[in-house]
């Protein structure tokens, strides 16, 4: 094999390694393109209240959307109890106004807008 071929390989080995240990060696980073996955939120994928409120919702992608019947929260959760946290950190959290967690008709728990679109939690 000549030295070009070995260079070739190589590069092509680590990049392979790279690829596959992405998560160990750049656990920041995304390797989707365009795509807004995920968020920098401290409650990410928390189920939260803020303190002195009645209702809770779960923080997805970066956003507060509340449980729209208790049946979505017990079905989402297993009737994990909320985290409360401050006024001032709630406000902090950008809030789905058009979204709530509700249940579909196979009784699972989705996202649901306004205007019947659902989305999967997962």
């Amino acid at each position: 094999m000549d030295k070009k071929k070995k260079i070739i390989l190589g590069v092509a080995v680590l990049g392979a390694a790279a690829f596959i240990f992405k998560d160990k060696l750049f656990p920041s980073s995304s390797t989707t393109a365009g795509k807004s996955g995920g968020s920098n939120s401290p409650y990410e994928g928390m189920i939260i209240q803020e303190e002195g409120s009645q209702g809770w919702g779960k923080v997805f992608n970066g956003e507060y959307i509340p449980y729209w019947t208790d049946t979505a929260w017990q079905a989402d959760t297993g009737g994990i109890l909320p985290t409360v946290i401050s006024a001032a950190e709630f406000a902090k959290i950008p809030k789905a106004s058009e979204k709530g967690i509700d249940l579909n008709a196979t009784g699972v728990a989705v996202i649901k807008d306004h205007y019947g679109n659902t989305f999967s939690l997962r």
